[in-house]
């Protein structure tokens, strides 16, 4: 009676109202807010209670949508050995994404035209989430008379600002990929490109202007290949007034000398340092111990107490009171499972941007690039707003890369 009530029809359908509710309020989560655990019931609950047997099984077939779910699977054997269930399965919930959402894209077909709209509303709620950042560190500005105010984790209201430029990032690679396809996209695709890039300046988080830097060159090169003259030169004279302007953030200068004293080899954390020494600390502290423990690790939320004894043992004081984790995704599931487990971590990355590459398609090797490298300096997996994310555009990429297999997509 249930599985009449709501037929494949209607969970598509419902299904996919949650997942746009997830993306609408997705850039506004300041904490683990209880929203996210009530779409991931929710989605939950829609696939047992709504499928059939026939169309599980048909997901296990499935399997360009699989790989995903096995990182899960391996997270959740890992309780075996967890020193810290109770931590462990609160990270196993959390990262039920892993699971539900490549089984909803695996049932959606060629419905491009739902992915296109899923993509736009992420890009929608980028903006608004930017606009209000942007907003708020100008209010504050204009309070204060202080630079500093104008950047960083000031503009950033909801995430902290290595999310927040991941996200930017993403929501970039959209528009850009968007421009790439369509010689012919109107001024507002372009205007928002722009304002991305504005706000990831500002931001001035390390991982960011990687990632602005990749993003500038692949912009540069759509707009030189579409011979969008008017656009390029606008784009090149907002760069230079953009430049001039950073170099003039006293929090901008503050970054950079930080960034000379860590080549440097200074890596101490406290007084004027900045907090890329901090993360040498920790990953120093991290890798000993995978080294102690190499091949299984210490169980899904094991890693984060041996962490806090390994600064304990240090004497990092900063890392205890805060309770850090490693920051850096590979390190942190290399201490959950293992150098196994981040070895297969890694090939849902190089199979990703394989086929990506095969199926020409650009916005699938730059996003899995972009989510690389904000991995590094961060455990983004360690909360909701990174996992969706993640889940999403991997699931997301696979199945663009499904619908053709040579043409470019």
């Amino acid at each position: 009676h249930i599985q009449a009530l709501i037929s494949k029809k209607r969970y598509l359908s419902w299904s996919n109202w949650l997942i746009l509710a997830f993306l609408s309020v997705l850039p506004f989560q300041p904490q683990e807010v209880q929203v996210n655990s009530i779409i991931i019931i929710a989605l939950s609950l829609l696939s047992l209670l709504s499928l059939t047997a026939q169309d599980f099984i048909g997901f296990g077939i499935r399997s360009k949508f699989l790989w995903m779910p096995l990182m899960w699977i391996a997270l959740a054997l890992s309780l075996l050995w967890s020193e810290d269930v109770d931590r462990g399965l609160n990270s196993i919930f959390k990262s039920l994404p892993l699971i539900l959402l490549p089984f909803v894209f695996s049932l959606q077909g060629k419905n491009r035209s739902k992915i296109e709209v899923w993509k736009m509303v992420f890009v929608a709620s980028c903006l608004l989430a930017s606009v209000i950042g942007l907003s708020s560190g100008l209010i504050k500005f204009a309070e204060t008379g202080l630079s500093y105010h104008f950047s960083y984790q000031y503009v950033c209201p909801f995430l902290p600002p290595a999310y927040t430029s991941l996200y930017i990032a993403l929501a970039l690679a959209i528009l850009i990929d968007q421009l790439r396809q369509n010689t012919s996209s109107s001024w507002w695709v372009h205007l928002s490109i722009w304002f991305f890039m504005i706000h990831l300046a500002v931001i001035f988080s390390r991982s960011g202007i990687v990632l602005l830097l990749l993003l500038i060159g692949w912009n540069l090169m759509v707009l030189l290949r579409n011979k969008l003259k008017r656009q390029l030169t606008l784009f090149l004279v907002l760069m230079g007034l953009g430049i001039a302007g950073l170099m003039t953030n006293t929090k901008v200068q503050d970054r950079i000398s930080g960034v000379v004293k860590i080549a440097q080899g200074q890596y101490e954390y406290e007084g004027t340092s900045s907090s890329l020494g901090a993360r040498m600390w920790i990953w120093n502290a991290a890798r000993e111990l995978v080294l102690d423990r190499p091949w299984l690790g210490y169980g899904a939320g094991g890693e984060k107490n041996a962490l806090l004894l390994k600064f304990e043992e240090k004497e990092l004081s900063f890392g205890v009171e805060r309770g850090y984790n490693a920051h850096n995704q590979f390190m942190q599931y290399a201490l959950a499972i293992g150098v196994l487990g981040l070895f297969y971590f890694l090939f849902l990355f190089w199979r990703s941007i394989r086929l990506s590459l095969n199926r020409k398609n650009v916005f699938g090797v730059m996003s899995m690039l972009f989510i690389a490298l904000a991995f590094f300096t961060e455990s983004m997996l360690e909360r909701q707003a990174g996992i969706f994310l993640f889940a999403f555009f991997y699931s997301l990429i696979e199945l663009q890369n499904s619908f053709a297999k040579t043409q470019e997509v």
